[in-house]
């Protein structure tokens, strides 16, 4: 029989650690019913305490357990994720919250690190002023663990602006209360487990600057492109997927036997099937993409386009061949930002880095 969370021996306890008490107490002149009393007393004392000592760990592990995946809390492993960062010299993107995409983003380094703050060197570009105090930023940046790259990003305070004699300008701001694993989601690309990729059509006929094929599936016709899992003979795959976009890789020949063109600027429609193990259900996006960026092989001549996500389908209810189109922001499509993220933790921790 064992005491609190199996933490010590019972018998232990009531043989020796007695024994030894009552030895001690032999000496006092306390009358036999008094000892016990004071014994009982000290036995309550030192339960209360291994009892406590269980409840605050077993609330600091449900504590850990209902954080969000991959948010670093601890002051320690904070510290430890920043100081790799200024060793490595990590570049980090700046940018004033609430987020405004249309600034462009102060890059910095960390070249101090206090116990309570976080001092950086902004780029020989940038000017800063005493305004910038109190105000909220938020940071983006990468370490390398493991031969791995893994993104990270803080919210913090700005307290302090402090112009050197050599012109450079460091600012001093708050150690942040959490980290987050999480790049700009809109930005971070995972390469589809191959289990999770159940399918892609892409269409591409007809693709111009305004490519508006309307809400009407069946009337668009046969895709020109399609992935099936398995089949050997896929002439379009995916190369990375994130929430503002895909990278694909299609094949020369594809190409050249329907006589297909496609440049930047161009519109394509995709409809991409992806499997969610946290529901253990089938996802159906239904994409409006601009072609951004195209890049032939010199002796394939094989192609890889760069989408991005401009407009998203949603299947209505009353007939799954009409879609209802929504605008995108810079988050791009948040599931499957979410889903990318989760993918990536998965890997992590796959391979022990998290």
């Amino acid at each position: 029989m064992t005491g609190v969370a199996g933490l010590i021996p019972l018998a232990a306890l009531d043989r020796a650690f007695i024994e030894e008490i009552r030895r001690n107490f032999g000496g006092t002149g306390l009358t036999p019913e008094t000892r016990n009393m004071l014994i009982l007393v000290l036995l309550c004392v030192v339960a209360l305490l291994l009892l406590s000592h269980v409840i605050n760990s077993w609330r600091e592990h449900k504590a850990r357990k209902e954080l969000p995946a991959g948010w670093i809390v601890h002051r320690s492993e904070i510290v430890a994720v920043l100081t790799k960062a200024m060793l490595q010299r990590a570049k980090l993107e700046m940018r004033f919250l609430p987020t405004d995409e249309s600034r462009r983003a102060t890059s910095c380094n960390i070249v101090d690190l206090g116990p309570e703050t976080l001092k950086l060197d902004l780029a020989d570009d940038v000017s800063a002023s005493h305004e910038w105090i109190d105000r909220g930023v938020e940071l983006f940046f990468k370490i390398v663990e493991k031969k791995r790259v893994i993104f990270h990003t803080f919210s913090t305070s700005i307290v302090g602006v402090r112009k050197l004699p050599n012109e450079a300008i460091h600012l001093v701001v708050e150690l942040p209360e959490k980290i987050e694993l999480n790049q700009k989601r809109s930005f971070l690309r995972l390469e589809p487990p191959s289990q999770y990729l159940l399918g892609l059509a892409v269409w591409l006929s007809g693709a111009d600057a305004s490519g508006i094929k309307g809400s009407h599936t069946k009337k668009w016709g046969r895709p020109d492109l399609t992935f099936t899992p398995g089949d050997g003979a896929n002439v379009v795959h995916v190369l990375n997927l994130s929430a503002g976009g895909m990278r694909l890789a299609i094949r020369n020949k594809a190409l050249r036997d329907k006589g297909l063109a496609v440049e930047v600027s161009h519109r394509v429609y995709a409809l991409l099937d992806l499997y969610d193990p946290d529901l253990n259900e089938k996802r159906r996006l239904w994409l409006y993409c601009r072609v951004k960026s195209r890049y032939e092989d010199f002796q394939t001549r094989d192609v890889e386009l760069g989408l991005k996500f401009l407009v998203l389908g949603r299947q209505r209810q009353s007939d799954p061949y009409m879609l209802e189109w929504f605008k995108l922001d810079h988050n791009g499509v948040e599931w499957l930002g979410e889903w990318v993220m989760k993918r990536h933790l998965e890997i992590y921790r796959e391979k022990g880095i998290v």
